[in-house]
């Protein structure tokens, strides 16, 4: 694979040294259609109301957990000890509690549109299995912000069940800790199930949509026990990863190694790595989207576009949307 990175690298380089970007293209491309793809998640967001700003909403449920209740930050009465965070790399920018019913608004006008939304709550349980009581369930995940827009993040974090994974998954000690998440935001429409290992340090995530964890699918190290694989994490916040598309036929799919093997129009092969909350979606008409589609060997031959950033190894996508079937 790393062979084969290089020399799809030297592809790249040699297409744009001399005629612009015709591999990745930083800034954009044209939608196999010919549409922006701009268009269509403007088109499906709901608009705040004022131009500036933007707004991230949802709606967290927790099942199974025991969780520690006191007095809310700011004096805003008692309730279960759960937050949700605006986060820039490490730092947090908003914090709201959640209210009686799980919900928050987080309102934000501030320039960086790549942030992350992190979701703490206190329990009076030992999740990592040490023997210490009053463990913090963590939970977070990236969010592109558009001013002017709402993104929405639905989230249904479970204790996991013997139903829920394979025995081969199933921990030793501690809790794993089962998120299904539904998240619309500038990277589009995605729906992900994936299970933090306390204990253990890894974090499992389902790339076939079956909602099911099992040995097949995607298992990362999360040192940190936040449901977000390491590596994906540090690279989203790295200052040198510059924003980038592609858009071409799909030629090969690698479901273990989250790849697609794209042809693009100026008969360069581009490497593109799915990541981990990357958003998979069918293209409708301007404002709509079928359901998001898992990934599998039924996007070969079918036209794409992927963007995210610009990495040594290709293009590390945060959304790829796929045209109809012909």
């Amino acid at each position: 694979m790393r062979k084969l990175a290089l020399a799809l690298l030297l592809l790249l380089a040699a297409a744009a040294g001399c005629h612009g970007h015709h591999g990745l293209t930083p800034g954009g491309d044209q939608l196999p259609p010919g549409e922006d793809i701009a268009n269509y998640n403007d088109g499906r967001m709901q608009p705040t109301g004022s131009p500036a700003q933007a707004v991230l909403s949802g709606h967290i449920s927790f099942t199974g957990f025991v969780l520690a209740t006191g007095a809310l930050p700011g004096g805003t009465g008692t309730g279960i000890k759960a937050l949700a965070h605006l986060v820039d790399d490490e730092d947090d920018i908003l914090s709201a509690p959640l209210d009686p019913g799980g919900n928050f608004t987080l309102a934000y006008s501030g320039p960086q549109s790549d942030l992350k939304l992190k979701i703490t709550a206190e329990t009076t349980e030992d999740l990592a299995g040490d023997g210490t009581t009053g463990d913090t369930i963590v939970q977070t995940v990236p969010v592109k912000l558009q001013a002017g827009f709402t993104a929405s993040v639905e989230m249904a974090i479970m204790r996991g069940t013997k139903a829920m994974m394979d025995a081969t998954l199933w921990p030793q000690k501690g809790a794993a800790v089962v998120n299904d998440m539904i998240r619309q935001d500038g990277n589009g429409r995605g729906n992900i199930f994936f299970g933090t290992y306390v204990a253990d340090g890894f974090v499992v995530i389902s790339t076939d949509g079956d909602k099911f964890l099992s040995a097949k699918d995607l298992r990362q190290p999360d040192a940190n026990c936040d449901g977000w694989p390491d590596a994906s994490e540090a690279l989203y916040t790295d200052p040198g990863l510059v924003p980038a598309s592609v858009a071409g036929v799909v030629r090969s799919v690698s479901v273990v190694n989250r790849t697609l093997l794209v042809d693009n129009r100026y008969g360069v092969t581009i490497l593109v790595y799915l990541q981990p909350f990357a958003a998979l979606e069918l293209l409708g008409t301007a404002g709509y989207f079928g359901a998001a589609l898992p990934l599998n060997e039924s996007l070969i031959g079918r036209s794409v576009m992927a963007t995210g950033r610009l990495a040594p190894e290709g293009l590390l996508a945060d959304w790829v949307v796929v045209a109809p079937a012909s």
